[in-house]
């Protein structure tokens, strides 16, 4: 059971969840550094914050897997993904192939859902942002009708939007966000602090607690190049399903658009998100920033050389490295 578990939770998908945490992060520490917070040691409270906002993000994402993982196996979508990803190419279903239960699937779901929740309930707390906890059930509701429920938008070709704006925009500006204004926060009730210096470089939305949305320029470009990246991750991974989705009524974007206007489109999606990325480093780094991010179009060519030649394995392989990669160097922009 721990190891269909493991499984189930899919992690070559984590990138997914954990890349826009990351590159919001980045962001959040050039506004709080603009910004002067005091006392070096509030700093901890910056990798806290982070964390929090990790734990909503994979939490979530997992959820996601497993809710997929349930709707799809009921549906009988998952009919080709019943044995070993080494002979069908594709990934093992826990539910198809029989190795959980449904009941014991949506469980799995459920805990991580909790856990995401309780990371979320945190992340409200420490920013002082309290509506946020009214997000929780938007995200909740949002990733179980993807392909839960009777109308699934999922299968309706909605499904690259759902995770541009989730796990791009969302999972990205939020973690700024709340990252940003739980240091803030955090230095007006710890450290001393001038309150007309705080209000001279942060607007107020409150009494006693300088807010703002705390989302950057630079955060809403770097959080869609992400969403991109991430659209690319879901966009292989169709590719490589067409065919099984569509003789199991699961019309993806893939499905609507067939696999000609479908690559055309994923081409296009990974040269905005290369221009986009080469944007956030000479913004960030501009004398060597451009040089390094090299590596990104050289990655995305080889994402697309992969599908071009069939090579799904290769190419989901590559398209969540690139994630992982634009987030690694957006770190390593922001640190030198």
């Amino acid at each position: 059971m721990r190891n269909a578990v493991v499984a189930g939770m899919r992690l070559r998908t984590i990138p997914v969840g954990i890349a826009p945490v990351l590159v919001g992060a980045c962001a959040a520490w050039r506004e709080i550094r603009v910004l002067g917070a005091p006392a070096p040691f509030l700093m901890g409270w910056f990798f806290a914050a982070m964390a929090v906002c990790l734990g909503v993000s994979v939490g979530l994402q997992i959820a996601v897997n497993f809710t997929n993982d349930y709707s799809d196996g009921i549906r009988g979508v998952d009919a080709a993904r019943l044995g070993d990803e080494s002979a069908t190419g594709k990934p093992r279903r826990m539910v198809a192939s029989g190795l959980m239960t449904p009941s014991h699937v949506l469980i799995c779901a459920a805990v991580f859902a909790v856990v995401a929740c309780a990371c979320g309930v945190v992340a409200a707390c420490w920013s002082q942002a309290w509506w946020l906890i009214a997000l929780g059930p938007v995200f909740l509701l949002a990733g179980w009708f993807y392909v839960g429920g009777k109308h699934p938008y999922g299968y309706h070709g909605w499904g690259e939007i759902f995770v541009f704006l989730f796990f791009g925009l969302a999972a990205t500006v939020g973690s700024q966000y709340v990252i940003a204004r739980t240091v803030m926060v955090r230095s007006l009730l710890v450290v001393p602090i001038s309150r007309a210096y705080m209000l001279s470089m942060w607007p107020s939305l409150g009494p006693t607690v300088p807010a703002s949305w705390g989302v950057t320029w630079l955060g809403w470009l770097s959080a869609t190049v992400v969403g991109l990246n991430a659209v690319a991750v879901l966009m292989v991974n169709n590719l490589r399903d067409v065919n099984d989705d569509r003789a199991g009524g699961k019309r993806t974007l893939t499905v609507i658009l067939g696999r000609l206007r479908s690559w055309n489109l994923l081409i296009g999606i990974c040269a905005v998100a290369t221009i986009m990325s080469f944007e956030v480093a000479l913004y960030e780094a501009w004398w060597w920033g451009l040089p390094v991010g090299m590596l990104l179009p050289t990655l995305q060519a080889w994402l697309l050389v992969s599908v071009k030649r069939g090579n799904y394995q290769s190419a989901l392989a590559v398209a969540s490295l690139v994630v992982l990669v634009f987030a690694a160097l957006d770190v390593l922009w922001i640190a030198v």
